[in-house]
């Protein structure tokens, strides 16, 4: 096995290691290159190079026992120890106990925490699968405005007559910008087409941006 080394080693590693861009922390002294064999209780990442919050002194004061770091991209498995300063109650006749038993709170604090990363990774997967259905969406709606009348309002694209600004325009010289760009739109597809489609909208509130894009 390498050398064991203690948390302030990793802490300080970790700072001056160039292109850092994450450090899986496991339980033990394993070999996270065995399928199974390991069970990942962190990750940690730096805010900025170098940079990585408060994240350290949090880990040294809820998380103890022996742990596997491995640095990324390099790879590198470095084993380090942390363990809890010990008062004079707790040493026999000056002699460090070293069967240490941690307290009920950092027990739940240590199982609270694994939690807590268990709930942030399904969120995190959520959250993809969420753009990935956004991006399918997106990729449907096709390469013009036709194809959102059809898929969304049932108008077949050629029912849809070239828009005619003129009627919309004469005698509205005292709308503005917005107004007169609404009733170009309300003249060429018809009020209950644009109701539909605001309440599409209203209901799917996420494809806005994809529209958005669409347009710029």
């Amino acid at each position: 096995m390498n050398n064991i080394y203690s948390i302030e080693y990793i802490e300080k590693r970790a700072a001056l290691t160039n292109k850092l861009t994450k450090i899986d922390i496991f339980q033990g002294f394993v070999n996270p290159g065995i399928k199974g064999s390991a069970m990942k209780i962190q990750e940690i990442r730096p805010l900025e190079p170098g940079n990585f919050g408060n994240v350290w002194e949090f880990f040294k004061t809820t998380t103890f026992g022996d742990f596997t770091a491995v640095f990324y991209p390099s790879k590198e498995i470095i084993y380090f120890s942390n363990k809890p300063v010990l008062s004079g109650s707790e040493n026999l006749n000056g002699i460090e106990n070293m069967n240490y038993i941690p307290t009920e709170d950092q027990v739940n604090a240590q199982v609270q925490r694994i939690l807590e990363i268990e709930r942030l990774k399904n969120k995190v997967a959520e959250l993809e699968e969420e753009k990935e259905n956004n991006d399918v969406w997106g990729r449907k709606m096709g390469t013009a405005l036709n194809m959102i009348i059809e898929r969304w309002v049932g108008v077949p694209s050629g029912s849809v007559t070239e828009i005619e600004t003129e009627p919309v325009l004469n005698g509205s010289e005292n709308l503005n910008e917005s107004e007169r760009a609404l009733a170009i739109i309300v003249s060429a597809f018809g009020e209950e087409w644009v109701k539909k489609f605001a309440a599409k909208i209203q209901n799917e509130p996420h494809l806005v941006n994809q529209i958005k894009n669409f347009f710029s």
